[in-house]
């Protein structure tokens, strides 16, 4: 089967080459369903350090209801947690997720009366992740209202909420599939630099069984390192132990999240040695990617955000939470990613063959050397205006004279993918003298609503005195694939 008849007609839909489900159409039912709610950060009781209201993280509850809904319309056999379920590691927001559950699935049931499984993990806001946060309470205060105060309150807190014995790592089985889980380190381990517990011992143990055939699931908070999202992984596991163990297993899927990067993104699947999938936020997901090297990809929180030429686009609180869906059959999965802020899908479904192919579908290089390039359309024309705090303007410039080059949004070509950034060079007689990059602003968005306007700003004293300048502006894809450039006219920004 070649690459186009996988393809043919889908990129250009929604503008992003990978595997249509139908690719496996004879597959019949899977063998299981689940759904994946990542980074769900459900924040209760929390007054300090921020303002909740301002965050959008008051609305957690309702979004990982909807999420837990779409799961139960779809008969998910199990829900995955990926980590990051409680935003500052309170037991009452742990306590609230447990209640939404048991709105959804009481019993353990769905609506239709089958069982549902459900498999969590921690990540770091769980564990140890505010200690500033925790500095104003008393130590009795902090034992009734921390979950992680210490190792036997979090091994009984585990058991009170969930029913469950804590394990460090824990295996489970959901209709002949195996799932794997690693909760997030805890004390000497996270203080030194969040290296993982030495898990070669548990996969060597049970290599026998996991290596039956069938896919088996590792869940974890952050993404293994140089999988999926590649280098623009914010927040992927910082050593390659997990990477190294799971080479030995094809079969193989990891699960994360942590990142908040979102599953429209075509790197959010990596097949190498094994499969590793980012799995987006309930409560966020969307462009938080090499945050220090985009003018619009910072976030208030962040202490280079005072200098920032633009606004990120919104985040917390923002129109891109999402949550994601498998169907597992015995030789490939379909992954379903859903926007929960918009009620459509966030993308088109995506088959991943099991085990991966050598160079195949999601094999990062191979994807950047055969795919084209967005382009902008043959009739765009890029412009440039003058303003002082002009929309999406950062504090950096707040107040400053600026120049504001405004171009078109570049589309996909077939077989492509949609842009994903763009670089933008300030010229003068032919030479660079300013380089920056800005991402698309609706890139994580769904169907049409990812085709925004770009918009790059300048401080005006950035720019020479005196001098034409041109601004050229270069469209690119996920995978740094080049589109053709596109050029203001010439303009004296300073006379």
């Amino acid at each position: 089967m070649t690459r186009k008849t996988f393809l043919g007609g889908f990129g250009a839909a929604f503008g992003s080459a990978v595997l249509p489900a139908t690719a496996f159409a004879k597959a019949g039912e899977p063998i299981m369903r689940f759904g994946v709610a990542s980074d769900v950060h459900i924040a209760v009781g929390w007054k300090e350090g921020g303002d909740p209201e301002r965050l959008g993280l008051r609305s957690q509850p309702y979004f990982l209801e909807k999420a837990l809904r779409w799961f139960d319309a779809n008969k998910a056999d199990a829900v995955v947690f990926s980590g990051d379920m409680a935003h500052t590691g309170r037991m009452e927001e742990l306590e609230k997720l447990v209640e939404v559950w048991n709105k959804v699935f009481p019993g353990m049931k769905r609506s239709d009366g089958e069982k549902v499984e459900r498999m969590l993990v921690t990540g770091n806001h769980e564990i140890g992740q505010w200690p500033g946060l925790w500095s104003r309470y008393t130590d009795e205060q902090l034992r009734k209202i921390r979950f992680d105060y210490d190792r036997e309150h979090i091994n009984a807190n585990w058991r009170k909420l969930f029913g469950e014995d804590y394990q460090l790592i824990w295996k489970r089985e959901v209709k002949g599939i195996t799932f794997v889980g690693a909760h997030y380190p805890r004390g000497t381990d996270y203080q030194k630099g969040w290296h993982r517990p030495d898990y070669s011992g548990f996969f060597a143990a049970h290599a026998t069984e996991l290596r039956q055939g069938k896919p088996f699931f590792f869940v974890q908070h952050g993404h293994p390192a140089h999988t999926c999202y590649g280098e623009d992984a914010r927040g992927a596991w910082p050593d390659r132990s997990m990477h190294r163990i799971l080479a030995d297993f094809p079969n193989a899927v990891s699960l994360s999240g942590h990142s908040h990067n979102t599953p429209i993104d075509d790197r959010s699947v990596w097949q190498g040695g094994f499969t590793s999938i980012g799995c987006g936020a309930v409560a966020e997901a969307g462009p938080s990617y090499r945050v220090f090297n985009y003018d619009n990809g910072g976030a208030p929180y962040w202490p280079s955000y005072k200098n920032q030429r633009m606004l990120c686009p919104p985040q917390t609180g923002n129109d891109g939470r999402n949550c994601v869906l498998f169907e597992v059959y015995s030789d490939h999965l379909v992954m379903k990613a859903w926007s929960l802020s918009f009620d459509c899908p966030l993308c088109e479904d995506r088959a991943i063959a099991l085990p991966p192919i050598p160079g195949g579908e999601y094999d990062f290089t191979r994807r950047a050397e055969s795919r084209p390039a967005p382009q902008f359309p043959s009739d765009a024309k890029a412009t440039v205006e003058f303003a002082v705090n002009p929309q999406y303007c950062g504090p950096g410039l707040k107040g400053k004279p600026c120049a504001v080059v405004k171009f078109p949004c570049a589309r996909p070509q077939e077989g492509g993918g949609k842009v994903f950034d763009y670089v933008i060079n300030a010229l003068v007689d032919g030479r660079q003298i300013l380089r920056t990059y800005i991402l698309n602003r609706g890139y994580y968005l769904p169907g049409d609503r990812s085709f925004t306007e770009g918009v790059s700003i300048l401080g005006r004293h950035e720019l020479p005195k005196g001098r034409e300048v041109v601004f050229s502006i270069t469209p690119r894809d996920c995978y740094r694939v080049c589109g053709d450039e596109l050029l203001t006219a010439p303009i004296v920004v300073n006379p």
